[in-house]
Formats: C-alpha cells, sequence, structure tokens
C-alpha cells in the first residue's frame, strides 16, 4: 500500500481533503480580509499568491498593533514561561495533602514544565502565532511531534491557510488534515524514497542541479482521524485510537501511516456558531472598523499627497514631456512662450481633506476599543491603587472570560494531554505513589487567566480586611469583636489562592499550629518570669524596708 499511486486510501485521503476544502471555501473571503488587515503574514486561503495584499499595502499599522498587543496580552495571561501556568493535582483536595502524593505531583508538574522549554521544545515560539491565530483569526492549531532520533519535542503553529478542520456530532473538532509542498529532496528525506512514488523518485536525481525556483513542489497532505476500526491490544496502526496517514495529493499515494494513542493537535477556536469548524474572533469583530480605518487613512494620504504634489498640466508636447523637471529649484525650459503665455499649470484639485482627522481618530478608536486596548495597557496610567487595577484585570477577563475557557480546554488541556502521555511513555514520568492508585490525574490551570478568574473572591476578602481595619481603628473598645467575627487563617488561604501565590510560601496547618502553640509557651513563660520578677522585686522591696526599720520597731 505505502508508494503505491491511485490506492483506494490515497484517493480516500484525497477525497475527504477536498470535501472540507470546499466546506473552507465559504469562509475564506472572510480569512482573507481579515488577515490583510490584522496578520498580513496569514494569507494564501484562495488561489491568490500569499503575497497579493502585503504591508505595502496598508495605510495604517493601528490595525496590526491592536492585533499584536492582544496576543502578547492573552499569551502572558495563559502560558508566561515565567510563570508556573498549570499544577498537576488530584480531584481530591484531601489526596493532594499527603507527602508522598504531593511530592510526586509537583515533580510530576516540573518535569512537564522542562518539556516545555527552549532544550525540549520550541512550544513557546509556536505559541506566540498561535493565540494570535485564535485572536484574530478565530482558529489556532497546534501540533506537537516527537522529532525522530532525537529526545526532542516538535510544536509547530499550523497556518490555517494549509489545513482544514472537522467536527463530530458534538461540536468538537476531530480531524486535522494540513497541506505542505515539498521538492523531490525533502520528501526522500522526510518520507524515505522508497516510500515514494515512482514518478518523484525519478526527480530525485533531475532536481540535483536545478536552480530552486525550477524545482517542482508536490502537495502532501497529513490526515489525523479516528480510527473507526480502533482494536484495543491489536499491533500496528488499528490498535491505536487514532490514525495518522501521509499522502502524496497529485497521486494518491500513501507515503506513511502510524497511530497515535492521543490526537497530535489542539484547534482552540475563540467564538463558534453552531457545529462550524473553524471559529470567529476579534478580527471578525472589528473587521469593519478595520476596513474603514484602512480607507480613511489612504484617502487622506492621497488628498495630502495632491496638494503637495498636483498634477502638471502642459501643451502635450514630446519636447515638454521629455524635458520637463518639476522639482523645487529647478529650470524647466518652455514653461513660458515667448509672448509669456504660462504653459506649464499645476492643476489643483485640493479643497481639504476628505474625511477630518477626528473621524479617522473615531475609528481607530473603534478598532482599538474592539481588541480591548484600553484595558490591556497601563501606560501613562498613574494614581492606580493595587484594588484599581485588579479590577481592571478583573474587567478585562470578564470580557474574554468565554473565550479564555475555549482556549483552555479546547486548546491547552489537549496540549498538556498530550504532552504527558508523551513523557510517561517515553519513561520521564516516575511511578505514582500507591495512594494515587486507580485514581485520575488532571492539570490545574495557574496562570494569570485562571488566577484572575478567581480573584473576584480575593477582592472581596481584601475589602472585607480592610473595612474592618478601619472599624477597628475607629472604635479601639470594639476592636476585639470585630476581629473576632475574621477567621483569618480562611482570608489569608483565599488571598493565596487568588493571588496566584507559590504553594511553598504558605505552611501547612500542622506548622501553623506547632508555631501557635510555641509561641503560647513562650509568651505563658514570659509571663511567669514576669510575675517572677515582680515577686522578686516585692520581696526585695521588703527586705530593703525591713533593713531601714529601727531596732525598736523591729522588737
Amino acid at each position: 500500500m505505502i508508494g503505491v499511486e491511485n490506492s483506494g486510501l490515497g484517493r480516500h485521503v484525497v477525497d475527504r481533503y477536498q470535501e472540507l476544502l470546499a466546506e473552507r471555501a465559504a469562509r475564506e473571503d472572510e480569512f482573507t480580509a481579515i488577515a490583510r488587515i490584522y496578520r498580513p503574514s496569514r494569507q494564501g486561503f484562495s488561489s491568490g499568491r500569499k503575497d497579493d495584499w502585503n504591508l505595502h499595502k496598508l495605510f495604517n499599522s493601528s490595525t496590526q498593533v491592536a492585533a499584536s498587543n492582544a496576543t502578547a496580552s492573552l499569551y502572558s495571561t495563559l502560558v508566561n514561561p515565567a510563570n508556573r501556568w498549570f499544577q498537576a493535582a488530584s480531584p481530591d483536595p484531601d489526596l493532594n495533602e499527603f507527602k508522598a502524593v504531593k511530592v510526586w505531583l509537583d515533580h510530576v508538574s516540573r518535569i512537564m514544565l522542562s518539556s516545555f522549554g527552549p532544550a525540549v521544545s520550541n512550544f513557546y515560539a509556536s505559541a506566540v502565532p498561535w493565540v494570535g491565530d485564535a485572536v484574530a483569526l478565530g482558529t489556532g492549531i497546534l501540533t506537537s511531534d516527537e522529532w525522530p532520533g532525537k529526545r526532542q519535542i516538535i510544536d509547530t503553529c499550523v497556518s490555517l491557510a494549509d489545513a482544514v478542520l472537522a467536527v463530530d456530532a458534538m461540536g468538537r473538532v476531530n480531524e486535522l488534515h494540513t497541506a505542505r509542498k515539498l521538492t523531490a529532496v525533502q520528501a526522500a528525506r522526510y518520507y524515505g524514497a522508497d516510500n515514494l512514488p515512482q514518478k518523484v523518485r525519478e526527480k530525485l536525481g533531475r532536481d540535483a542541479g536545478s536552480r530552486p525556483d525550477q524545482v517542482e513542489r508536490l502537495t502532501y497532505i497529513q490526515a489525523v482521524q479516528p480510527n473507526d476500526e480502533y482494536t484495543p491490544g491489536r499491533l500496528g496502526p488499528k490498535g491505536k485510537p487514532w490514525l495518522s496517514t501521509h499522502v502524496c495529493m497529485e497521486m494518491a499515494t500513501v507515503v506513511k501511516q502510524g497511530g497515535m494513542y492521543e490526537p497530535n493537535f489542539s484547534a482552540p477556536r475563540w467564538d463558534v456558531d453552531g457545529n462550524e469548524a473553524f471559529g470567529r474572533g476579534l478580527g471578525y469583530l472589528t473587521l469593519a472598523a478595520g476596513t474603514k480605518l484602512q480607507a480613511m487613512t489612504r484617502d487622506n494620504l492621497q488628498a495630502g499627497a495632491l496638494a503637495a504634489r498636483p498634477p502638471m498640466g502642459t501643451t502635450g508636447t514630446r519636447s515638454m514631456r521629455r524635458d520637463a523637471k518639476i522639482a523645487p529649484g529647478a529650470f524647466l525650459h518652455g514653461a513660458v512662450s515667448h509672448t509669456g503665455q504660462q504653459l506649464v499649470r499645476p492643476m489643483f484639485t485640493f479643497n481639504g481633506l476628505p474625511i477630518t482627522i477626528e473621524q479617522e481618530k473615531h475609528a481607530k478608536e473603534e478598532v482599538e476599543n474592539g481588541w480591548h486596548a484600553a484595558l490591556l495597557s497601563l501606560t501613562g496610567r498613574t494614581g492606580l491603587g493595587n484594588l484599581e487595577v485588579i479590577e481592571r484585570m478583573e474587567e478585562r477577563l470578564r470580557l474574554n472570560a468565554p473565550f479564555l475557557g475555549r482556549m483552555q480546554s479546547e486548546g491547552l488541556t489537549a496540549v498538556l494531554e498530550r504532552r504527558f502521555a508523551m513523557l510517561f511513555r517515553a519513561g520521564q514520568i516516575p511511578d505514582p505513589p500507591k495512594e494515587m492508585a486507580g485514581k485520575p490525574l488532571e492539570m490545574k490551570f495557574t496562570s494569570v487567566a485562571a488566577m484572575a478568574q478567581k480573584s473576584q473572591e480575593g477582592v472581596a476578602v481584601a475589602r472585607i480586611l480592610e473595612d474592618a481595619y478601619k472599624l477597628a481603628s475607629s472604635n479601639p473598645s470594639q476592636a476585639d469583636a470585630v476581629w473576632d467575627k475574621v477567621d483569618i487563617d480562611a482570608s489569608m488561604d483565599v488571598l493565596a489562592e487568588a493571588r496566584g501565590a507559590p504553594a511553598t510560601i504558605m505552611r501547612s496547618p500542622e506548622e501553623v499550629q506547632r508555631r501557635r502553640e510555641e509561641r503560647a509557651k513562650q509568651i505563658e513563660q514570659e509571663r511567669m518570669m514576669a510575675m517572677m520578677q515582680q515577686g522578686a522585686g516585692a520581696a526585695k522591696d521588703a527586705a530593703g524596708a525591713m533593713s531601714q526599720m529601727a531596732p525598736e520597731d523591729v522588737a
């Protein structure tokens, strides 16, 4: 089957890819329009070239800046490499407190976090365009695979122009077909020359001395699909829940096939309408505003250029057109006739800017408001208190909460499940303690987004403590009664969780109880010492008084 042209499986994969491609065609004009304004690098959805609309055809960078700032903000909110953005845990909170379980969970978390580092993976570099695609275009696609022969993991952000998706009956993405164009040499290195069609193998020798622009590139499709013939315990691809099939599209030839225990892709969608495979992002919501801003800026620039360099009307003679040198300080021979008649005349058409600066400013603000620019940056803002900063963060996350949840459930959860399974199969994850036998394992998100979603409780507790302090200070005689009402331990636990504080800074309940007992003993000892010193002082004073008394008084 491998290397056989026009095989049944190869034709099936090609037909399925073309079917999904036809479904995506209904959205291609939308994707192209959004990419032109917000992400010029993400083009090529239709037959046009990827550089048909590039940076030199944009007239205002505010659209790209807004998209870039939103991407950077959400990237740092979700997967900031400087923070521990997830933590392995058991669904049972009490089980998490057992020392052996706690140590193992922490060890697993550290191993997995290290696997996302640059020494093992390029995840953080690929996560930036991945988040950017999800925000602007509505869908981001990330694949994770092992590098053959190396102990590294390749995380790749796939452009929507090079992929098609399918969803199951529940609306979940369950198929990914990616296309890449490869030369014969590239295909031989990736798939092995023996697995390629005969016509491709014949090109290997001819392409060796050819110029790069003369080398033909063929389309190779990788289809990741559920295995409908999955049989647990069976050897080979049919013993895996997922199938991965690579096909040379032009010749319907299977060049590689394998199985997977879990899908190697995650495709979070910003917002989904019904059972559509592709989502809609902020680029879709602000497409009209972005298009209007670009058109306004273009018209104003053209009007200004006409005012600064108006067209020149001449007699139209060939010699006049040949000798005309219209520049500051230059001599233009023939511009005046021998009778003094003006033969070259500027054609002024400028009657002011067609669009006022205020209108263009409003269009820019409309774009920025759509991308939540006012909430993403605190630059230039002074006098903000801690609670106000927290409230601004909450407002930003409140607006994005539905989409952040989808990014976590459809995107990061799939990435973490795949990463843990890959590390476990490679023997990188130690065996769990006996207390975890038969217990599920989950990854709790501890990123800024996850913590901010819990910060409402933290803000409420902080306000209660602040109000209690003011009340106790204003009425000292009732201060103890005020603080008796507040559970300080519970308040600290809520604040620590809401602020995302590391678990290591919070002492265990046993340690807290031990410190309090020691402090109580120390206070009791100090009290007894003070009483003894007071008694000794009283005895000393009495002895001194006795020594100063007259003998007859003593008798």
